[in-house]
């Protein structure tokens, strides 16, 4: 019975202390997310400025240096591409297929997942003008804090475990103390009634 009681309060606390990281994390992870998701948005939108201009550094946050870059479509339909450099932008097809993605919906920002992009719309004195920046190293970042975050909850429920054994020890002393008085009065009754 002390047993049940003692591994029911081990579990109680190692299950309050695993929510209680995976809310952390996942709290962590999520607002990590946006912010890099909102800093790229505006690192984008201080390109599409003036597009054909180097950015410079007090107009691009300085924690996102995404590669990254524009499609220009005129009002008969003709792409311009401007390349930061780390992109060929010789396949049309794909050019325009992205193009068409970007322009589909009513949202000025979104995403690309199958090709890694994240767009940003703008439209100036009649140019359309499309930001797409590479979120590759974004993904690589966030999957690289959802490992460390997994290691980090490893850890900290085997220190919870260990914790949990020794608060149940303590919480059951009391317990066992009265069941061996118990015990003992069962005894000394039972002998004087022989």
């Amino acid at each position: 019975m002390l047993k049940k009681l003692r591994l029911k309060i081990i579990l109680a606390i190692v299950l309050v202390a695993a929510v209680m990281l995976c809310a952390i994390l996942g709290l962590f992870y999520t607002l990590t997310k946006q912010n890099l998701r909102t800093q790229s948005i505006s690192m984008m939108q201080a390109i599409a400025a003036d597009p054909f201009a180097p950015v410079q550094p007090e107009r691009e946050p300085q924690q996102v240096r995404l590669p990254y870059f524009v499609l220009q479509m005129d009002k008969y339909g003709m792409i311009t591409a401007i390349n930061s450099g780390s992109f060929d932008l010789s396949d049309h097809a794909f050019l325009e297929r992205i193009a068409q993605t970007a322009l589909a919906g009513s949202e000025t920002t979104g995403e690309i997942p199958e090709y890694n992009l994240r767009f940003c719309r703008v439209t100036a004195s009649g140019v359309q003008s499309v930001i797409f920046a590479d979120t590759t190293s974004e993904r690589q970042t966030l999957r690289s804090l959802a490992r460390t975050g997994a290691g980090i909850g490893a850890v900290s429920l085997l220190a919870f475990f260990g914790l949990a054994l020794l608060l149940a020890r303590w919480a059951i002393r009391p317990v066992e103390a009265a069941w061996e008085q118990q015990k003992q009065f069962v005894a000394d009754a039972s002998h004087e009634l022989k």
